[in-house]
């Protein structure tokens, strides 16, 4: 679940925004993610299991899926 507070409240966009980990929820795997989409360096990807590995790397390829992950809200109002 994603909480943004209203446009309202923020002044302009972010300088810094909280990491990113994609996570494969059956296996526990993760890797965190720049804001480009893009793996980080550090710290390194944490893969449980081959099966979490390869789940993560389609979601990686998939540019439809990561453009929906480091999209940021826009404002309506």
């Amino acid at each position: 679940m994603r909480y943004f507070p209203p446009c309202a409240l923020r002044e302009a966009p972010a300088e810094w925004v909280a990491p990113i980990e994609l996570t494969d929820l059956h296996s526990r795997s993760v890797v965190h993610l720049n804001g480009n989409g893009t793996i980080k360096a550090s710290p390194k990807p944490d893969y449980k299991t081959e099966e979490g590995k390869a789940t993560l790397e389609v979601a990686l390829k998939d540019d439809a899926i990561i453009k929906q992950i480091v999209a940021r809200p826009e404002c309506s109002e």
